[in-house]
């Protein structure tokens, strides 16, 4: 019973945030053309550089715009219906953070769904249809197409744990903003990147440290190669961040002193 008023919680909060987004008219849909328009000349410039360079280590034009798209999917996905992950690093200093101690829902479920962000909007519909645009380029069948679509999952639930782990640095750090984006960084930048590119030691850290392969690079190698083994190892990654997430939010708790800018 708990659960199903956690989920009919989220499910209503999202409308709100939604609304109350929309309700700005222009400037959402500015905010959404303008995401999709940066990321198509993303693309453009990935999809040149890679067809200068050639295939590298069997990775060409085709597999970097299918790791394009699904790494757009997943970060769309993440901040459109988890909006507010990567803003606890600035509602712990100013005191925000007291108003999600007042509430009986879940605190974790509450931190990350507090707020909308519009222009991941764009990335999720730029995502969408690059995915969908890959697979038919790609000639997929459905047990492919199935692979790529199982492994965005992990990938989102990695993207919300890998940055509400490096957020909880606010409890620690007052101006721990920087810091925290940096290491944010750390995950999203590497996963645009052709996972052929990463050998020996450098592949197992970007995998299991820096779980960035895990967001885009993996699902398109395991679509190439119809592994179903690479689909279970982001679930099993994705859920020890998860736990890593949780406990690193319970522990920085503990040190936390109400930051009431009022009284």
């Amino acid at each position: 019973m708990q659960l199903l008023n956690e989920i009919r919680f989220y499910f209503f909060q999202l409308k709100k945030n939604f609304e109350n987004k929309r309700a700005l008219g222009l400037s959402f849909m500015l905010q959404v053309a303008g995401m999709f328009l940066n990321n198509v000349s993303f693309f453009i410039i990935w999809m040149m550089f890679m067809n200068t360079i050639g295939t590298v280590n069997g990775w060409g034009v085709k597999e970097t715009f299918g790791m394009l798209s699904v790494s757009m999917l997943g970060f769309g996905i993440a901040y459109t219906f988890f909006g507010s992950i990567g803003t606890l690093i600035t509602r712990v200093p100013t005191g925000v953070f007291d108003s999600f101690l007042t509430k009986p829902k879940s605190l974790y479920l509450r931190i990350i769904n507090h707020d909308f962000a519009v222009s991941a909007l764009g990335d999720l519909i730029q995502g969408f249809l690059g995915v969908i645009i890959f697979v038919f380029w790609a000639d997929s069948t459905i047990e492919t197409f199935m692979i790529v679509l199982l492994m965005v999952i992990p990938a989102v639930m990695i993207q919300i744990s890998f940055t509400m782990t490096f957020d909880c640095i606010a409890f620690w750090l007052p101006h721990g903003a920087p810091l925290s984006n940096a290491l944010r960084d750390l995950i999203l930048l590497p996963s645009t990147q052709p996972i052929s590119l990463l050998r020996g030691t450098m592949r197992y850290i970007y995998m299991f440290a820096i779980p960035a392969l895990v967001l885009a690079g993996l699902p398109i190698e395991a679509f190439t190669h119809i592994d179903w083994k690479m689909v279970a190892l982001p679930y099993a990654i994705a859920f020890a961040w998860f736990g890593i997430s949780y406990w690193t939010l319970h522990i920085s708790l503990k040190r936390y002193e109400s930051g009431n800018m009022i009284g």
